[in-house]
């Protein structure tokens, strides 16, 4: 939180999840400061690309790799639905032209990469896009199946002690 009353001024960030020293909190409020003050922010569209660096040398994300070559076990079209869940809503999962699949909730999308690991076919990474690009990892969805048919979605990463499950309508 940052509190200028003289020039009448106050931003409060809050954040879920994993933000290692703060780094994010602490650009987007210096940010958001620089601009309301008229002054020119010290970061830019072309640095934030490669943000912490060369502001911060030795800094680790702890960003998931994404493999982005693994072929995936069944047609991706057998992916694609809308899922609801009660409390959280609808997720829509949709194969675009660039053959990938997608998700999307609300204002944000993820690109979807297949993801073969302990036995579990039907994971995948998730990888920001947009907004999200290099700003937030969600790392990972697994789909469910009764029989061959996919009938569930699972957010693994949302609420770990209560994973959220959608049903595909």
């Amino acid at each position: 939180m940052m509190l200028v009353p003289s020039q009448k001024l106050g931003i409060f960030i809050a954040m879920t999840g994993r933000d290692k020293d703060y780094i994010l909190r602490k650009t987007m409020l210096t940010y958001i400061a620089d601009l309301y003050l008229g002054h020119s922010p010290w970061i830019n569209a072309t640095e934030s690309c490669d943000f912490p660096a060369p502001y911060f040398t030795g800094w680790s994300s702890g960003r998931l790799y994404i493999d982005r070559d693994e072929p995936s076990t069944r047609p991706l079209s057998e992916y694609v639905g809308a899922y609801t869940n009660t409390l959280y809503g609808q997720i829509d999962v949709t194969l675009e032209a660039d053959g990938f699949l997608y998700l999307a909730y609300g204002w944000t999308q993820f690109k979807l990469y297949p993801r073969t690991k302990d036995g579990e076919p039907d994971e995948f990474y998730m990888e920001g896009q947009g907004l999200l690009q290099n700003v937030m990892n969600f790392a990972e969805c697994v789909f469910s199946f009764n029989g061959s048919q996919i009938n569930k979605l699972l957010m693994t990463k949302w609420e770990p002690s209560q994973v959220p499950e959608f049903d595909k309508v």
